[in-house]
């Protein structure tokens, strides 16, 4: 009986632990279009600054799919903007040229992101699943095409 008292704690601790972990897992999301321009903006500004692991980071808390392989992602991105700075240069901002919807489920915004001798293009989207936007997805590529627009 002596040694229920310190089992009992030594038990239950580590099982409160996972459940409370498991609660920070859920994605926190954001309340509107707003929020996400804000969100997206951040993440820009942390990449003009050269902080491509901290803008990945700063989108866990509103990520809509496995951590694990975004942050995979968000390394590979590290490793392609230390050449991408070799080869053109640093970057001079980055500006929200697009943002598309599908009613109120799916929200995607393009960024361009300028850099001394070519651009980037970002491309950040969102789910809604419920009341809250979640992120699904963020990708870059070289190719600009989907960001013209006829004057």
């Amino acid at each position: 009986m002596r040694l229920l008292p310190i089992l009992l704690p030594l038990v239950l601790f580590p099982l409160l632990f996972s459940i409370s972990t498991q609660a920070n897992d859920e994605p926190d999301g954001l309340a509107d279009k707003e929020a996400i321009r804000d969100k997206t903006a951040s993440f820009m500004e942390r990449l003009e600054e050269g902080h491509v692991l901290a803008a990945y980071r700063n989108m866990k808390g509103v990520l809509g799919v496995d951590t694990d392989p975004f942050m995979e992602d968000a390394e590979k991105a590290r490793q392609f903007f230390g050449q991408v700075r070799e080869r053109v240069g640093k970057p001079l901002g980055g500006e929200l040229v697009r943002q598309e919807s599908i009613d109120d489920h799916f929200h995607r915004q393009s960024y361009l992101q300028k850099f001394e001798s070519a651009a980037l293009h970002w491309q950040f989207s969102f789910y809604r699943p419920a009341d809250e936007w979640v992120l699904v997805g963020v990708s870059y590529s070289t190719d600009l095409e989907p960001l013209y627009q006829r004057d």
